[in-house]
């Protein structure tokens, strides 16, 4: 007597859903570190993006961002010119306001017109290059909402 068996037993079935679910659980954490890596890598993209707009609108028009001009020559400027918690302009995509207009102004139950709109606040010192004469050294304090870090980007400008 021959018996014709077809199809596959129990076992085998069951051992091929294990591997079929092991597979989709590693794709499922997969895609969702994907998803995380792809949505941090855009935040940083954007805050890089408007960091350098502002750093290209203040060296093509220094004189609108001149509220800090220490007129002797040093070399930083410190944490009394432009104090890291209370930077004078805040900033998102597009914007570039006074942090009033993104932060309030400290008056109870008031909403700041773009306060779902900035990302950070950022602050302006300029002052003339004490090793070339005609030109100036500005720099830019930023700091970012998201983790609360200050940075200080030093750049040189010609004088106006």
């Amino acid at each position: 007597m021959t018996s014709d068996q077809s199809g596959f037993s129990l076992l085998e079935g069951l051992f091929s859903l294990l591997i079929l679910s092991v597979a989709a659980a590693a794709s499922i954490g997969l895609s969702q570190s994907i998803a995380q890596q792809i949505t941090f890598t855009s935040n940083k993209n954007d805050q890089t993006r408007v960091l350098n707009d502002l750093m290209l609108t203040i060296q093509n028009d220094p004189q609108k961002f001149m509220t800090n001009f220490k007129p002797s020559a040093g070399d930083r400027i410190d944490d009394s010119v432009l104090p890291p918690n209370n930077l004078p302009l805040g900033f998102g995509p597009g914007i570039i306001t006074k942090a009033t207009n993104c932060y309030g102004n400290g008056e109870p139950n008031s909403t700041p017109p773009l306060a779902n709109q900035c990302i950070g606040r950022f602050g302006v010192a300029i002052q003339p290059n004490k090793d070339y004469r005609g030109l100036l050294v500005t720099q830019v304090r930023v700091r970012l909402d998201t983790n609360g870090s200050v940075q200080d980007f030093i750049f040189t400008t010609p004088e106006f």
